[in-house]
């Protein structure tokens, strides 16, 4: 049973109280999230190493029973400003602009579950 685990029996069988949990349950994610940041920081370091070597030697390599590494062309990403947009639809459906129609038929909204946002103090 992990660390996690251990808190979720003891708060659900009343042995821990919701503030203990919390404190015990926010010093786990402090250690849990010093932990990756060391991870992330040499998981970057190797990919970019990676990337040096396999830029240098052409750009593609197989390596046997890891996979093939590319070097993929730059590219650029288009975004577009939502606000904006909707305040021209609706000017272009005041107006009854045919193409308000086409415009609000290519409007995808996504629903997403709320998560929980943690704002640290500062030291």
């Amino acid at each position: 049973m992990n660390r996690v685990e251990e808190l979720r029996a003891k708060w659900e069988s009343g042995n821990l109280s919701d503030d203990a949990a919390l404190l015990e349950l926010c010093a786990e994610l402090d250690a849990v999230e010093h932990a990756l940041a060391s991870i992330e920081e040499a998981r970057q370091q190797t990919r970019a190493l990676t990337s040096e070597v396999v830029e240098r030697i052409g750009g593609r390599a197989q390596v046997r029973g890891f996979g093939q590494l590319i070097i993929t062309a730059p590219g650029s990403v288009v975004n577009y400003d939502r606000e904006t947009l909707d305040a021209l639809l609706v000017q272009l459906e005041r107006e009854h602009n045919p193409l308000a129609a086409t415009i609000r038929a290519a409007r995808k909204v996504t629903s997403r579950a709320g998560h929980l946002q943690i704002k640290r103090e500062q030291p």
